[in-house]
């Protein structure tokens, strides 16, 4: 199931809003928790392998932090940030000038191919019928990678679930991703309120 427009709408209202509040250098703008809770996703998200050298897509990139984050831990990769909201993409180029970013929606690529597909905070804001669209949206970032996928997810055990941010339970998001690969792995050990997936070719 895609987005629809009345979800893009919404998603891009939410964080122009927060842009606006917040500015571009503030991870606030992006729905975090102040830049320590980035940070700590961040440092999670990159534990997928290797990342040396390889053909990296950023789903959901926001204003290409991880791409910065990226550049910190490896010198050489091909990296590639889209996003919903064009603001983001806009201020992205702007941050990191170095950087490839794109306003695209995940779901619009055909036959493209990355070694790793990451997405961090990108399936948190409430829309309707949110399980089947990021669901949709998880095995199509797995179909494009050749190597593995790393995303993360708030977790209902220590995150609320309401009216703005989705919050999942481990257990249903490990037998969806059983139905994609049988090599995964899940860890949670750096926060009460997230988790973060691995799943791999």
């Amino acid at each position: 199931m895609k987005f629809s427009k009345e979800d893009k709408k919404r998603i891009k209202n939410y964080y122009r809003s927060c842009l606006r509040q917040y500015g571009i250098y503030s991870a606030d703008a992006l729905g975090w928790a102040g830049l320590n809770s980035q940070i700590v996703r961040f440092k999670a998200l990159l534990k997928v392998g290797n990342l040396e050298g390889k053909r990296i897509l950023d789903v959901g990139c926001g204003l290409g932090d991880l791409y910065h984050f990226l550049s910190l831990n490896y010198n050489h990769f091909e990296y590639l940030g889209i996003d919903l909201v064009p603001e983001f993409i806009e201020k992205a180029k702007i941050k990191y000038p170095q950087g490839d970013f794109l306003n695209k929606d995940i779901l619009d690529f055909k036959s493209e191919s990355f070694d790793f597909v990451l997405s961090s905070g990108a399936m948190t804001f409430k829309i309707p019928n949110y399980k089947e669209k990021y669901f949709e949206m998880i095995k199509k970032m797995f179909q494009l990678s050749s190597l593995g996928t790393a995303f993360n997810m708030l977790n209902k055990e220590g995150h609320v679930d309401d009216d703005l941010y989705t919050a999942y339970d481990i257990e249903e998001i490990t037998s969806f991703c059983y139905s994609l690969t049988q090599k995964l792995k899940i860890i949670k050990d750096y926060s009460p309120q997230d988790f973060t997936v691995f799943l791999y070719r």
